[in-house]
């Protein structure tokens, strides 16, 4: 799942993963993001979310599908130095990311151990 509030980003992320041969749910809503972990049927493997949008801060859109997910992984992405983020624990993409770059964080995010 990709949640970032500029969909541009958003639907450059999803090219690229879906490139790479996953399966991406997108939207700019991270209440959206919240009702399809709710609602979604299937497994969602990995929430790549953006650490700062208007409606609510990634960290904290995390936390909330965590709870609904507990298996999920999470990947933070951000174009900014956003203070707290390293605290997560949870891998951090700079934006802007290349293809290669975002492809592997997202391969190395699901092969490690669930924390």
């Amino acid at each position: 799942m990709v949640v970032d509030d500029q969909s541009e980003i958003g639907r450059v992320a999803r090219d690229i993963l879906e490139s790479a041969g996953y399966a991406v749910m997108l939207t700019s809503d991270p209440y959206e993001a919240i009702r399809l972990a709710r609602s979604h049927s299937r497994p969602i493997d990995l929430l790549l979310t953006d650490v700062m949008m208007p409606l609510m801060d990634g960290r904290e859109l995390a936390r909330r599908i965590l709870a609904i997910r507990p298996a999920i992984k999470v990947v933070l992405m951000s174009a900014y130095d956003v203070s707290g983020v390293a605290a997560t624990g949870w891998p951090f993409i700079g934006k802007p990311f290349g293809v290669e770059g975002l492809k592997h964080k997202i391969a190395d995010t699901l092969r490690e151990r669930s924390r």
